[in-house]
């Protein structure tokens, strides 16, 4: 025991927090009536921090995970992030909303995850370039406000905020999706002919924003053709990407037919459901 603790442990507080943050998410779906607006909100709040963590981590740097779960810096950069951008903070956002938690709560996470970032930059499996602490508890103050006007608005059925949740809910699924084919080495984006990880994860984001796009048009057009040929597009797509040495494996085109087909699927019935709730609030 003493051994692997030695030899994982960068990794054991972000295992920590990510029982800490299930075991909340546990009793988020237990304890509420509506569990289909919290998921939708959830997915939405997800959606947000992986915008986000792909502007301020890939593009511009400004800080660093090392849990060490990965040999790869960059593979074990990003598993850091979906951790605190898919699990930690959207999760502690959507308990405070959905339970109605006051400003001293939101002052209190706020501050426990000012904390934690201080401990994991102590403990050295946080690294910042010009990020400051201070950052983060501006911005996931703003964050927890946010995530109760969203929810505020989305039960209103407000046009342009169910279709931004609609969005963001498909594209944090979407992204997770590559995000996993990344992490077990089936999937690189870049260009030439050598990619490098930093390429991919600055372009995956881009290309999981498009494939919902199309399944989205595809869902509001409702032409039962164009899911077939939509499906084939796809496959075409992942075909020339490959060819043009943009995605490095040669199987991609076949890896990722169950991807869009899981996207379609999730779309397909997200969207739904959906209607038949507003159909039913409107009664």
């Amino acid at each position: 025991m003493g051994k692997w603790i030695k030899k994982n442990r960068n990794a054991i507080p972000f295992i920590i927090l990510l029982i800490i943050h299930i075991g909340m998410l546990v009793i988020l779906l237990k304890r509420i009536q509506n569990r289909r607006h919290t998921i939708v909100l959830l997915l939405t709040n997800i959606g947000f921090a992986y915008i986000f963590e792909t502007i301020v981590l890939n593009l511009f740097h400004a800080y660093r995970y090392i849990p060490k779960i990965f040999k790869n810096k960059f593979q074990d950069n990003i598993i850091g992030a979906i951790f605190s951008q898919a699990i930690y903070v959207p999760v502690v956002a959507t308990f405070i909303t959905i339970f109605k938690l006051n400003w001293k709560w939101k002052l209190f996470f706020t501050t426990y995850f000012a904390i934690v970032e201080r401990i994991f930059i102590h403990l050295k499996i946080f690294k910042t370039g010009w990020w400051k602490t201070y950052y983060t508890f501006g911005l996931i103050l703003v964050y927890f406000y946010i995530s109760d006007m969203w929810s505020f608005f989305l039960k209103r059925q407000i046009k342009i905020v169910k279709f931004i949740s609609d969005y963001m809910a498909i594209y944090s699924l979407s992204l997770s999706g590559l995000f996993i084919y990344a992490t077990l080495n089936q999937l690189k984006i870049g260009f030439g002919v050598v990619h490098t990880w930093k390429e991919h994860f600055t372009f995956i984001p881009i290309y999981s924003l498009l494939i919902v796009a199309l399944h989205l048009w595809v869902n509001k057009v409702k032409k039962v053709y164009l899911y077939g040929i939509c499906q084939i597009c796809f496959y075409l797509i992942d075909v020339i990407l490959v060819k043009l040495r943009l995605i490095k494996n040669q199987k991609i085109p076949y890896l990722l037919f169950p991807y869009h087909l899981f996207i379609f699927y999730v779309t397909n019935k997200y969207i739904l459901v959906t209607k038949k709730e507003l159909i039913k609030n409107s009664n």
